[in-house]
């Protein structure tokens, strides 16, 4: 899945390995990131007590994340 997340204004929309989707604030302070396979090629979501597992490296969702914080 190549659009797992995109950053849409101050969210980040999420899609799960099934296909759910869930809109995250990106500057939210209880958002935690890891990686969840030796290979690095899928990462999880901590927010709240929401787990989502989603198939992009921890690289790619953390320069997701800082997109715009730094611009």
């Amino acid at each position: 899945m190549e659009n797992t997340i995109r950053r849409i204004g101050r969210f980040l929309e999420v899609t799960d390995g099934d296909g759910r989707r869930y809109l995250l604030p990106a500057d939210a302070r209880n958002l935690l990131v890891c990686d969840t396979d030796c290979l690095r090629n899928e990462s999880e979501i901590h927010y709240g007590s929401r787990r989502i597992q989603v198939f992009q490296p921890y690289d790619k969702v953390v320069e997701a994340l800082l997109e715009r914080a730094f611009s």
